[in-house]
This record gives C-alpha cells, structure tokens and sequence, in this order.
C-alpha cells in the first residue's frame, strides 16, 4: 500500500512540475494579466457557481474566452499586415488552441478534461476546414501487423561525438 502512494505521489509531483512548466509557457507568450484572466476562467469552469458539473455551453464560452485572450495577445505582438490574412489568423488559432489543449490536458478532473478536449478538437476541425470526425488519427486498421519473431535487435557501437563511452559501448540499436 506504501509503494502506491508513493507512485501517486510522484506522478503528482510530474504533473506539478509539468503545470508549472505549461503555466510558464503561456504566461510568457501571454503576458501577466492575461494570463490571470485565463486562470481565473479556468478555476471558474472547474467550480461553476450553482452547478456540479459545467455545462457544454460554458465549456464552449470557455473556450472562446480563452482564444480571444490569445488574439489579444497577438495582436500586440504582431504586425496588422501579417494578421489581415484569414488562413494567417486562422493558424495561429489553431495553435493557441493546441496550447491550451496542453493546459486543459493537465486538469485533475478526468471527465472535465476530456469534455472541454473534445469541444477543443471540434473548434480545431472548424477551422482546419474539416468535418467533425473526419481526423487524421491512425486507427488499429491501418497499423500493418506486426510478428515477434520477424523482429530482431542488434546492438552496435555508435558513431559521432560521446567522447570515450561511445567507442567502448554498444550504445546503438538497429
């Protein structure tokens, strides 16, 4: 029982750590007190007033809160010659919402985080142009199979920089 919390404890501790590292990230690219507005937003969707569970509505209004607050930012960043281009602002949407997906992935609360992953996909699919359900994932079908005994392991001495250690060991796998 001891050595499962302390697993649980290390991978609190990795999930900290990557928060803080998530958090500075978007902290730099946003600015301080955007960044208070968006945490302040996120803590509000984690414990909605009068209600267990958010809503797909505020979910949704999340979401878009959240990209206005990086067009806000890029806008103060960029010039308006480079941002007149839609498929220009369109990317770069694309990308804050990328960055948030790593924020929102971070999230204690399994099904929360899942909810407001989807809604996240789908305004991504929006703005790529695509239809719902039409990703780019690589489902087992497509995966060739594959047979142990075709598979071999050979380890070689690397080459390149490593100084010493790389021509003593076989630090190389083909």
């Amino acid at each position: 029982m001891l050595t499962g919390k302390k697993e649980k404890d290390e991978q609190d501790h990795i999930n900290r750590q990557r928060q803080a590292e998530v958090a500075f990230r978007i902290k730099t690219m946003l600015g301080k007190e955007r960044f208070d507005v968006l945490k302040d937003t996120s803590v509000s969707l984690q414990h909605p007033s009068g209600s267990l569970m958010a809503t797909d509505e505020l979910i949704t209004q999340y979401i878009k809160t959240a990209l206005n607050i990086f067009r806000d930012a890029r806008s103060v960043d960029i010039d308006d010659k480079n941002v007149e281009d839609s498929k220009v602002k369109q990317q770069m949407d694309v990308e804050s919402l990328y960055i948030l997906s790593e924020l929102v992935a971070l999230l204690p609360d399994d099904l929360l985080r899942e909810r407001i992953l989807l809604k996240i996909e789908s305004h991504v699919e929006r703005l790529e142009g695509r239809k719902p359900n039409q990703t780019t994932t690589v489902t087992s079908q497509d995966l060739p199979e594959l047979n142990e005994d075709d598979l071999s392991e050979k380890f070689v001495r690397g080459s390149g920089a490593g100084g010493q250690k790389i021509n003593k060991t076989a630090n190389r796998v083909i």
